[in-house]
């Protein structure tokens, strides 16, 4: 690109944010087992007593600071004492949510902990989130606000050149349907082995073996936030049965389909 040339949207991996679920309420129980989650987790409790670990690493979780939970990372949790605790899961899209492995932990600033608190009170007045455009506005400022915390070398392994970056957009559009490696190489006028060589070494998988990961992670999601079954996700994402989706499934996460849901508590709700 020439400078001063203008940037074509589409070459930018411009986060595609997706609410699953937001909630606040008096934590009394938080040892319980949960699956490995395939979204991002912020959680914040106004008062001390409890922890998230990972790694053999403690995140103190105080009124004076948030935690931010990248998807696919593990953490047990602690809690002490009862704590009204305030949870937000979410997706970003591509590349965002492959950011995985550590916990972050940030303090609290003035306009972070009003943000925070105008969404607790929100929540506490109602019993549920409204459906404002404030509302809606402030869950992205907050998603995008959090997610700038995180250092920028985290990030930096993440830069696909604008052709990859247009594939994966591509994917990440047609979950439900088969995409062919001579389907995504005609999309960038490529030959078909140059393209699977190019997006290999820039991602790291072959396209095929990426595409999987992504609708088996939209699956978890649908598993733990939706009402669908399990026939259901796996039409919605573009797997030929529920057998064929299982035995991937449990291959991926260690559990099936039905068994990742049951660990979850129950559908749709629910603290990190």
């Amino acid at each position: 690109m020439k400078r001063g040339e203008p940037t074509d949207p589409a070459d930018l991996s411009l986060p595609r944010v997706r609410i699953h679920v937001v909630g606040c309420l008096r934590l009394r129980d938080w040892t319980h087992a949960t699956p490995l989650r395939t979204h991002w987790r912020m959680v914040w409790n106004r008062d001390a007593g409890s922890s998230v670990f990972h790694a053999g690493q403690r995140y103190r979780l105080t009124p004076g600071h948030m935690v931010l939970i990248p998807p696919e990372t593990p953490i047990t949790r602690e809690l002490t004492r009862p704590a009204r605790h305030l949870y937000l899961h979410f997706s970003a899209g591509q590349p965002y949510d492959r950011l995985a492995g550590e916990v972050f932990r940030f303090p609290l600033d003035r306009r972070l902990r009003s943000r925070l608190l105008e969404l607790a009170g929100a929540l506490e007045a109602r019993g549920r989130f409204g459906t404002e455009c404030r509302h809606a506005l402030l869950l992205n400022d907050l998603v995008a606000d959090i997610l700038l915390r995180i250092p920028p070398e985290r990030w930096a392994r993440f830069r696909e050149q604008r052709p990859i970056t247009r594939t994966i957009r591509h994917m990440e559009e047609n979950l439900a349907r088969p995409v062919s490696n001579r389907e995504l190489a005609g999309g960038l006028r490529m030959g078909e082995s140059a393209f699977i060589r190019a997006f290999r070494a820039q991602v790291g998988l072959s396209p095929q073996a990426f595409w999987q990961d992504l609708r088996l992670r939209h699956a978890a999601i649908l598993l733990l936030h939706s009402g669908t079954d399990i026939e259901g996700i796996a039409a919605e994402c573009g797997f030929c049965d529920r057998y064929y989706l299982s035995k991937l499934f449990k291959r991926r996460y260690g559990v099936g389909p039905a068994a990742y849901r049951r660990a979850a508590g129950q559908v749709g709700s629910g603290p990190a």
